[in-house]
């Protein structure tokens, strides 16, 4: 039957009446009556939005892809592009797509094909957070809900990246400080030493998301308030509510002080962190499952060399942007009265020369090159059938022939294992080769090995088939910005390792050993580089 929708009362009637339906679990109710209702002249912009949401809500609850795509269909004819509240509408009926496609076991197949829907919603969201005219509790969700976006895939510092602008903008808001710490839960057993610390950063941020228990359940609802309660019981003793302060002022050491405010230390959380902590880039996987046998003794050395291997890639661009850019550098001098010596000539184009200039362009390019050694390290760790040379991140979870997926990724990702650190670097890869800043700096790093990229001090001309030209202040932001990247595919790459060793652990004969199964103390590098 036909409800002529007149006013803004006669909508409102109708939607509490929806909303009411659909608390009770009898979606298809809620959709046959908005369904229903017939705008008058005045109201269709009211009308298609009540039944934009309800098919939002309700195709979820009913699992129902074509009344979430009805709803997108919707979203979209009412113009997201002019109204934020309408594009955060949009993104959480993108995201329902996603979930959709990921129920019910089906992880590895789901992410394949409706990866485009999450993107689309992150996206989203992290443009109505950005918007400072946007009402700021729809910013707040906004940045919550891009978080869940990063989570929901296991990008959990990319998550947390998302979840600290929440709380940039509202200290106190439950949602994110919950999701914040779990998180960081997730994170704590591959820390080290450091495990009990990044621990305690979880309590807290649990702690403070309950005391905002009301908070929590606007949000999330009655299952998010109940997951945060779980979890927090599984912890150490409780611990005072409130977030703990972010940082303790600025570090003697200007390296390490510049490391800690761009968080850029191998460590999830900068917080648990002091300038007199004993090693500042703790991460590493656990353990390794393998043999008593000398081919699965050197399994193990060849692993830890490896992983070494592309740790030491990235500390050494981090450590290279610092001595390019920073203006506590101490090369300055040096590099200065170096640059002098060489004959560069000036093209008036306000170009940038000179041995500073040249480690920051080879600092961005290395730290690019982190991502491609990840991508050979998760082949060579899952000992698939790609071959040595020719692995790319971009291409990381693709087969040789670039087929859907990798086989024997996919395996473990379609198994009862559901590696979700494997994922997240999936994921992350899939960013090489859409329109984001990782491939735009991608296409840098290209320009800069097999063209010319050229720093500008200030009017920077426009860029060419040959040429990429850049603000200086621009190539240190973005070679800082690919740093936070490399160090997120590290963190994701030992939670692969972790989880993936976990899960043979469980099935391992009781022949096999685990890492050390002969000792393996940590490098003395004060002996190792002594000349």
């Amino acid at each position: 039957m036909t409800r002529e929708i007149e006013s803004v009362a006669a909508l409102e009637e109708v939607h509490t009446e929806a909303t009411r339906l659909l608390n009770a679990g009898d979606a298809g109710a809620a959709i046959a009556l908005v369904d229903a209702c017939h705008a008058v002249p005045g109201q269709e912009t009211n009308v298609m939005q009540l039944q934009a949401a309800i098919h939002t809500d309700g195709g979820l609850q009913l699992a129902r892809r074509d009344l979430v795509e009805h709803s997108v269909t919707l979203w979209k004819r009412l113009g997201p592009d002019d109204h934020q509240a309408i594009a955060y509408n949009l993104a959480n009926a993108e995201l329902g797509l996603y979930q959709l496609g990921v129920a019910h076991g089906k992880l590895c197949t789901g992410w394949q094909d409706e990866r485009e829907h999450l993107r689309t919603a992150r996206a989203l969201y992290e443009r109505i957070g950005e918007d400072a005219s946007a009402p700021a509790e729809l910013r707040l969700q906004a940045w919550t809900n891009a978080g869940n976006a990063y989570d929901i895939v296991g990008r959990n510092l990319d998550a947390l990246n998302c979840y600290d602008r929440a709380l940039d903008l509202d200290p106190h808001f439950g949602m994110a400080l919950g999701n914040r710490g779990v998180a960081l839960h997730h994170f704590a057993p591959f820390m080290g030493k450091h495990a009990p610390t990044v621990v305690h950063q979880a309590s807290l941020a649990l702690d403070a998301a309950l005391v905002q228990g009301e908070s929590v359940i606007r949000s999330g609802g009655d299952q998010a308030l109940q997951r945060f309660e779980a979890l927090r019981k599984t912890m150490p003793s409780p611990t005072p509510a409130g977030p703990s302060p972010r940082r303790d002022g600025q570090w003697a050491n200007p390296h390490l002080d510049w490391c800690h405010r761009n968080q850029l230390f191998l460590h999830v959380s900068h917080e648990c962190l002091r300038e007199n902590t004993e090693t500042l880039d703790p991460l590493f996987f656990r353990s390794v499952v393998t043999g008593t046998d000398e081919d699965g003794q050197q399994r193990i050395r060849d692993l830890v060399d490896a992983f070494n291997a592309v740790k030491q890639e990235y500390v050494t661009a981090r450590y290279v942007t610092w001595l390019s850019s920073d203006r506590r550098s101490p090369i300055r001098e040096q590099a200065a009265a170096i640059a002098s010596r060489v004959r560069f000539l000036d093209s008036l184009e306000y170009a940038r020369w000179g041995v500073r200039t040249g480690m920051a362009i080879e600092a961005l390019t290395a730290a690019t090159n982190v991502l491609d050694k990840v991508a050979s390290f998760v082949h060579l760790y899952l000992a698939t059938a790609r071959r040595a040379r020719g692995i790319s991140f971009a291409a990381l979870w693709q087969s040789a022939a670039r087929k859907p997926m990798d086989p024997e990724l996919a395996a473990i990702l379609a198994g009862p294992e559901r590696n979700i650190g494997l994922l997240a670097l999936c994921d992350l890869s899939c960013d090489v080769g859409a329109a984001t800043p990782l491939s735009r700096r991608y296409g840098l790093r290209h320009t800069a090995t097999h063209r010319f990229l050229v720093a500008h001090t200030d009017m920077v001309p426009n860029s060419n088939d040959w040429f990429d030209r850049v603000s200086w202040p621009d190539l240190v932001r973005e070679t800082i910005a690919q740093l936070r990247i490399a160090r997120a595919a590290l963190v994701y790459l030992a939670w692969l390792v972790d989880t993936h060793e976990s899960a043979r652990r469980r099935a391992a004969p009781t022949t096999t050993s685990t890492i050390p199964s002969m000792p393996i103390p940590p490098v003395d590098t004060d002996l190792v580089e002594h000349e």
